[in-house]
């Protein structure tokens, strides 16, 4: 082998070993919040990684950034659970078949969701992008149920209000109420907002 690549070897093998360390720290972080460790630590990280708490700083400038990538993957699982799905039927199957798909992402992501909703006022970067997953859902919820293009603005905010995660959290956790429950009462606040229009 000659030096060159032998010093390629090495530089590669270095950078396999960093990607290695970064998604062990990623997953670690994801791994402990689901485990409902909402803020866990850079020393708590690095335990459930193996990896030092130095290699937890070199791959991340702070917690903040951390989390914010954190969010990335969180967001992207959420997001598969619904793409590529579309309900069928009558305005009132579309919007339970809609709510109760987003209430089971809810239901499977709820610790990363609390974590976002908890580090968003600390961080800028997390409030964009909890936006624009809000902008995305909102996107989604159009496709499924175009009706609600068509209702006025207070309305529509009404719908996103009642589909949002922050209403299956007071439900579902604040209230105590089974998922069977929840999906129920939203969907029955968003039927009731847009039939009451459309009549």
């Amino acid at each position: 082998m000659t030096i060159e690549k032998s010093i390629e070897s090495k530089v590669d093998g270095r950078k396999q070993r960093s990607e290695r360390s970064r998604e062990l720290i990623i997953g670690a972080t994801i791994d402990l919040i689901n485990e409902g460790n909402l803020m866990p630590t850079a020393q708590e990280v690095s335990i459930r990684a193996d990896v030092g708490i130095r290699s937890v700083f070199r791959h991340f400038a702070d917690m903040d950034s951390l989390y914010a990538t954190m969010n990335v993957v969180a967001v992207d699982i959420f997001n598969k659970l619904y793409e590529g799905t579309q309900p069928s039927g009558t305005l009132n199957e579309r919007i339970q078949q809609t709510v109760t798909l987003y209430h089971k992402g809810f239901e499977e992501n709820k610790y990363m969701l609390l974590t976002t909703m908890v580090r968003r006022t600390e961080s800028n970067l997390l409030v964009k992008q909890y936006r624009e997953a809000m902008s995305d859902l909102e996107k989604d919820f159009q496709r499924r149920v175009p009706e609600v293009l068509d209702m006025p603005e207070a309305v529509r905010n009404g719908v996103a209000a009642a589909r949002s995660f922050t209403t299956y959290d007071r439900l579902r956790h604040l209230q105590g109420l089974s998922q069977k429950k929840t999906i129920a009462a939203v969907t029955t606040m968003i039927t009731s907002l847009m039939n009451h229009h459309a009549s």
